[in-house]
């Protein structure tokens, strides 16, 4: 049981707490080097990197700059005998690559579904992209169109602020 207890005051460096690491401000190697040290130096052996708003726009989305900024982090990690976990994302939601998906193609814009109530003998009226997925009752006896259509916003990336992309 000693033992036990022992473990849990001491736990092994595996066990450590991984914290998102939010970068976004400017970035610096050195500065990246001791803020891992200081990890280290309050017991947290391992992170995971997260690119946020905030980054200059000089660092784009897996750019070859920011690229060099992780390759610093991942050594140092290394050589200090950390965990290092890649978020696999620039922002929210996922699978956006910081809005390059959508912006490569835009039929990968984000959809949703949306429940139009309608009066009775009224037909949904969809627009060219929207499709009719389903026509159910509520239980207070209205009807409603469930219509896939795509969604009313953007997709904020990694040096969008204040509700929208900003010019350069």
């Amino acid at each position: 049981m000693t033992s036990m207890l022992d473990t849990f005051r001491n736990p092994p460096t595996e066990f450590s707490v991984l914290p998102f690491w939010f970068w976004n401000d400017e970035l610096d190697a050195e500065e990246i080097r001791r803020q891992i040290g200081d990890f280290g130096a309050h017991g947290v052996y391992g992170f995971i990197i997260h690119p946020r708003v905030g980054l200059p726009r000089t660092l784009g989305w897996m750019s070859e700059a920011l690229l060099r900024f992780y390759d610093v982090a991942i050594e140092e990690a290394g050589r200090r005998g950390m965990q290092v976990v890649l978020y696999d994302e620039g922002m929210y939601p996922s699978g956006s690559s910081a809005g390059q998906v959508v912006e490569e193609n835009p039929a990968f814009q984000a959809r949703c579904l949306e429940a139009r109530g309608l009066a009775e003998g009224e037909e949904p009226g969809l627009r060219a992209d929207e499709t009719l997925v389903a026509m159910v009752r509520r239980q207070s006896g209205e009807r409603v169109a469930v219509v896939d259509r795509k969604m009313d916003a953007y997709i904020r990336g990694l040096h969008y602020i204040d509700g929208g992309p900003q010019e350069d």
